[in-house]
């Protein structure tokens, strides 16, 4: 093996092997930061700072709350003393990350807290140290050497702290119910967030299909479209293929004595337009908006429109794609 590699398993190791040791020293000082956190006013938001690299650390931890239903930003240290610290409320905790807990920038802030009874939770690995003794609330970290040759490069508790952010965030998760809506919601772009297509928002299935044929009277052919509940029933001829679609626009301009005994062919809007599940969900909005229509029957062939699901406006709305 040679040195470099050797050198990089060193560090892997010591940082695995210190995630290990602040794994072992969680306690009930976690339990009741989370129950702080849960049980926040409404008027109050979660403020994390950090200096150097445990602050570069905490811009990330406040991304991650912030995205999983955490109101939370990042205040940096150095700023707070030039006028920051006006964003700072009573309401509000702060969480205060330095593994020496002597940080000077921190200073400021601290005294700020302690003067306006903001609740302060600090994590270092220092307990006795100006943050330890100033915190209201302490989470200590475990206090070990820095995987850097000359044990001053943060190294192990940067990594302790990232780790100790990202549990705080899972379980801040988890008591929130935070589902996957709630996730969508807070991303609308990436991968959770992806370009929607029809087929992502059309509902599909026998439960979501209307089918009638053109001769159908209407006396048998509304029971079905009141059941299924899509807001359309699509007319098929013998191929299966779509021959027309009845809405409720339809319904009302033939409403009569007479319309129970009509045809399905004599409702119907004849040669609808359709989307195909490939569409951009965007585009068949757009369609949507220009026709002044509600819904659409999806199909996986313009050649063969043969219905495999229906788009409505309802489903786009509730996807917040617009």
């Amino acid at each position: 093996m040679s040195e470099i590699i050797a050198t990089a398993k060193r560090v892997i190791a010591e940082e695995i092997e210190g995630l290990k040791q602040l794994s072992a020293m969680l306690d009930k000082n976690f339990e009741t930061m989370v129950d702080k956190l849960i049980n926040i006013k409404p008027t109050g938001r979660v403020i994390i700072t950090g200096m150097g690299k445990p602050g570069h650390i905490t811009k990330k931890i406040e991304a991650s709350l912030a995205s999983t239903g955490t109101p939370t930003f990042y205040v940096h240290p150095g700023e707070a003393s030039h006028g920051d610290l006006g964003k700072l409320c009573k309401d509000d905790i702060i969480i205060m990350l330095s593994n020496s807990g002597e940080s000077q920038e921190l200073g400021a802030m601290i005294n700020f807290a302690k003067r306006h009874g903001i609740f302060l939770i600090g994590w270092t690995a220092k307990p006795n140290s100006t943050l330890g003794e100033a915190s209201d609330l302490l989470i200590k970290i475990p206090d070990i050497r820095e995987a850097c040759t000359l044990d001053m490069a943060p190294t192990v508790s940067t990594t302790m702290f990232l780790a100790l952010g990202d549990a705080l965030t899972v379980v801040l998760m988890d008591q929130r119910r935070f589902t996957k809506e709630d996730f969508r919601a807070c991303h609308p772009g990436g991968k959770l967030g992806k370009i929607m297509k029809v087929q992502d928002l059309m509902w599909s299935g026998a439960e979501a299909l209307a089918l009638c044929r053109p001769e159908d009277k209407m006396s048998e052919a509304l029971p079905i479209m009141s059941k299924k509940n899509v807001g359309c029933l699509i007319v098929t001829d013998e191929k299966g293929k779509i021959a027309g679609i009845i809405t409720d626009g339809d319904l009302k301009r033939h409403i009569s004595d007479k319309m129970m005994s009509l045809r399905a062919k004599e409702i119907m809007t004849k040669n609808p337009v359709v989307a195909t599940s490939g569409m951009l969900a965007s585009e068949a909005l757009l369609t949507m908006e220009e026709k002044d229509i509600t819904v659409l029957p999806v199909v996986n062939d313009m050649k063969q429109k043969k219905p495999i699901g229906v788009l409505h406006i309802r489903s786009i709305l509730q996807s917040r794609l617009v």
